[in-house]
Formats: C-alpha cells, sequence, structure tokens
C-alpha cells in the first residue's frame, strides 16, 4: 500500500470517528437549537420528541451525504459526483 492509500485510508477512517460531530455542526446551520444529542439520536434511527419532521429529514440527508462521500471516495469530483451530492441533501425538502 503507498503512503497516499494510507493517509487515505486513516483520514477515512478519522472522519468516520468524527461523523456525528460533523453532521451535528452542519445540521446546526439549517435546523434552530438542534442539540448534539439530537443529532446522535437521528443518527441511530430514533426520532427525538417534539423535533419537526423536516429537521429530521434535514438532519438524515445530511448523513445520507457523508455516506455517499464515504462511499464514492476513490471517484473523480465531476458535475455528476456534485449533482448525487446534492440531490441527496435536498431530497425531500420543502422550498
Amino acid at each position: 500500500m503507498s503512503k497516499d492509500d494510507e493517509s487515505r485510508l486513516m483520514a477515512v477512517e478519522l472522519a468516520k470517528r468524527l461523523l456525528v460531530d460533523a453532521i451535528w455542526k452542519t445540521a446546526s446551520i439549517e435546523v434552530d437549537g438542534i442539540s448534539f444529542r439530537d443529532t446522535q439520536e437521528i443518527f441511530e434511527g430514533r426520532a427525538p420528541a417534539n423535533m419537526a419532521v423536516d429537521d429530521i429529514i434535514v438532519v438524515n440527508n445530511i448523513k445520507r451525504a457523508w455516506m455517499f462521500l464515504f462511499e464514492n471516495v476513490d471517484q473523480p469530483v465531476n458535475w455528476q459526483y456534485m449533482s448525487e451530492y446534492n440531490r441527496i441533501l435536498g431530497e425531500g425538502s420543502h422550498p
């Protein structure tokens, strides 16, 4: 395994370990007052009490977008790649 491949593997593993934190920080831009605990619950497949469905969808879409990135880490970043990433983020959201 080359040094670049090894570095890439380590970066992906680190990102996976920090995933809930990254999702929470991103979701906090879109969802007012979301807590880390709420994000963790949604990440684990549970819906926090009194949270709007649209807010849960936002967090799940961010999670799915991250999964897409992990699954396609070796793909070139082009228009099709970015279009799919953007589609995942906006799926089920209201204009």
